[in-house]
């Protein structure tokens, strides 16, 4: 028997393997039952205990499902329950029940699932459930080995059906990543601690003897619960769930040093058919291309305003920096819009017209929320400046934080904290305590100064601080009394135009005017040219102004 630490030459095999197959020729329930119990325990693997049940419509045990037919087995709409996200209602939970197979092919029992870490039971229905739990090598050891089916119980009207579900089987490390590829099959188990025992060769090879230790422990490594659910007129029914069941390996020096074995339990639930991930990389698509034309248009600008002459590096320099900070933008408003969407659709609804992504999904979003966090951290232009109900109180321990809630939960967070601050600064801190810039503006005009803020060579700001009162060299109680006549409104505003109050501009300059303004620049130092600056200044203005 083929185990992943090592093949061992099971003493359970040689002593019970042929005796079932011949007992189940002679058509042997009980055998029949066995043989499958020693299948599955090889992972169905074994060729000799599962040539019986290849063959589906031939088996004397259904144990196999038919490869040809997984597409139609996991798009089976015979489950006719219209389930409910309300929790008040009875169809708002999956009903499994178990049918247990003792090792030897007896019938156990069938009913509502007692397994450990209470694995198959409340599921409710479009909650994504993410347990662990923790049992000891110890324990597994002496655990009972049992085979179980799995099936939903589900009603149409007043009458009840049983359905059986499909499970597939895996060791641990192995990726399923594309189902429809996989073996369907009806059993699994828990726990293996028969087969790792290896058949001692006694005298003269003629019998074997069971090895006193056991040398290979398999046990159920992960369990999780995948339903699809359906979607437009079909909403709140589902199609078949299936089990993915992973194993992984307890050797000897692992039974002895007895660890602390984790079990991780998942139910993952699917919106058939959603195009959420399709509509966001659509969505960020069309807007990056949007970005990057965008991102030309502000590159044209830079070049423009300081009138470099033909392109050069840093013109496509300054566009990748564009690009960059926009794209990062576009990701992230499609992220949190994405993210807000799930959150207030999915949060308050009774029937599942959204649901959240699956593991995969929210990976994708992470992705695209590093990616445009890296677009803005690495934004060089700033280097170069300088559950569906809302109350949530009693939620199970094992429904997992979910990242798109979480993400939609801190921007309404951010949001809020963002336009808070932003009113009190504007309404209260700018208005009552503190206004820099104006304050600023406020010492130019009574200095009588105007200020020129050059950023780009032909781009920048320019304050208009001309005093209203034509003069600034005075003594203080003539200041004070011009400034009382502002105040009663019996002078001119100090606005550029007339009338206005406006003192704060854009600016793009001409080529004459900036000529003309790197003339004064040069020579503002030069005693000789004070007259020169003198007599030009009205003509800068003048230009300017037009």
């Amino acid at each position: 028997m083929k185990f992943q630490s090592e093949s061992v030459d099971s003493y359970y095999l040689r002593s019970e393997l042929q005796v079932a197959v011949h007992l189940c020729k002679r058509k042997d329930r009980m055998a029949c039952e066995h043989l499958s119990n020693i299948c599955a325990l090889t992972l169905y693997t074994d060729g000799i205990a599962c040539m019986l049940f290849v063959h589906t419509p031939l088996a004397p045990v259904w144990l196999f499902y038919n490869k040809q037919d997984t597409i139609s087995i996991l798009n089976d709409t015979k489950i006719s329950e219209r389930y409910s996200l309300r929790r008040e209602d009875n169809s708002s939970t999956l009903d499994f029940t178990i049918a247990k197979f003792s090792l030897n092919g007896e019938f156990l029992s069938i009913g509502r699932p007692s397994l450990p870490c209470q694995l198959l039971r409340n599921v409710r229905f479009g909650v994504n459930y993410n347990k662990r739990c923790r049992t000891t090598a110890v324990e597994l050891l002496n655990a009972q080995v049992e085979l179980l089916s799995p099936y939903l119980i589900f009603k149409d009207g007043n009458r009840t059906f049983t359905h059986a579900l499909p499970v597939v089987v895996k060791l641990a490390g192995e990726d399923i990543d594309e189902i429809l590829r996989q073996q369907l099959v009806r059993k699994f188990f828990l726990v293996d601690n028969v087969s790792g025992f290896k058949a001692l060769p006694t005298f003269m090879n003629i019998r074997f003897a069971k090895a006193p230790e056991l040398s290979v422990l398999r046990y159920m490594k992960s369990l999780t619960v995948l339903v699809n659910v359906q979607n437009g007129e079909e909403h709140g029914k589902i199609f078949a769930p299936f089990l993915i069941v992973k194993y992984d390996e307890l050797t000897y020096q692992d039974l002895f040093d007895n660890p602390d074995i984790v079990i991780e339990y998942k139910v993952i639930f699917k919106l058939k058919d959603s195009d959420m991930d399709y509509n966001v990389q659509i969505t960020i698509g069309v807007l990056t291309g949007i970005a990057l034309i965008f991102s030309m248009i502000k590159a044209w600008s830079y070049y423009k305003r300081n009138h470099n002459g033909n392109l050069s590096v840093a013109v496509l320099l300054w566009f990748l920096v564009y690009a960059m900070g926009i794209v990062g933008n576009v990701i992230t408003f499609v992220c949190i819009g994405a993210c807000i969407c799930l959150f207030v659709f999915y949060k308050g609804q009774t029937v599942p017209y959204i649901l959240l992504p699956d593991n995969a999904s929210e990976k994708r979003i992470q992705t695209y929320m590093s990616v445009a966090f890296s677009f803005k951290i690495f934004n060089l232009e700033s280097w170069m400046l300088a559950m569906p109900e809302a109350n949530a109180a009693d939620k199970f321990s094992e429904t997992r934080n979910n990242f798109t809630l979480q993400y939609a939960i801190c921007t309404f967070v951010y949001v809020s904290v963002y336009f808070a601050q932003w009113l009190i600064r504007l309404m209260f801190y700018e208005r009552y305590i503190r206004n820099r810039l104006q304050k600023f503006v406020d010492l130019c005009s009574v200095a009588n100064i105007s200020v020129f803020i050059l950023a780009h060579n032909y781009y920048g700001f320019y304050i208009h601080g001309r005093s209203v009162h034509g003069f600034a060299d005075t003594d203080l109680p003539t200041l004070i009394n011009d400034l009382k006549k502002e105040e009663d409104n019996l002078c001119a505003h100090r606005g550029l135009v007339p009338g206005t109050t406006e003192q704060t501009f854009i600016i793009s300059l001409t080529r004459s005017f900036k000529f003309l303004y790197d003339e004064l620049m040069k020579q503002k130092d030069n005693v000789r040219s004070r007259k020169f600056c003198f007599d030009n200044f009205d003509q800068l203005i003048l230009i300017f102004l037009e």
